[in-house]
């Protein structure tokens, strides 16, 4: 399942989401540097037992490499 949600408010649209659906207990939040520094604590705060995960923007971080890092982060928690 693949949902994207792009609206106002977005961070509570989607804390409602997971909550009505009931789509696990502990939520990765992964972003680019420059959106986490827009919106980071802003999802933090709306979706609780959350965590944010980020990489370098631009498209030279858009590759296997930071996927990689990114999953053994996740699994580091």
């Amino acid at each position: 399942m693949n949902n994207i949600f792009i609206q106002n408010n977005s961070a509570q649209a989607l804390a409602k989401y997971l909550s009505k659906n009931k789509l696990g207990n502990k939520y990765a939040i992964i972003t680019d540097s420059q959106t986490a520094k827009l919106f980071g604590k802003k999802f933090l705060k709306a979706i609780p037992n959350s965590q944010l995960f980020t990489f370098p923007a631009g498209e030279k971080s858009k590759n296997i490499n930071t996927v990689t890092a990114l999953a053994e982060a996740m699994i580091a928690k």
